[in-house]
């Protein structure tokens, strides 16, 4: 099942990553920190 949330957090981009289009960095290592982290209790970890 799936459950969809919404979050708001700091994303920290790399400094060897800054030349490349923010946007895109940023949803590529906002889904790989946060995809996939809820606890049992139904929260983002």
């Amino acid at each position: 099942m799936y459950q969809r949330v919404q979050r708001e957090d700091t994303v920290r981009i790399p400094p060897e990553r800054l030349g490349e289009d923010i946007d895109a960095v940023a949803r590529e290592l906002t889904r790989t920190t946060l995809e996939g982290k809820i606890g049992a209790d139904k929260t983002l970890t």
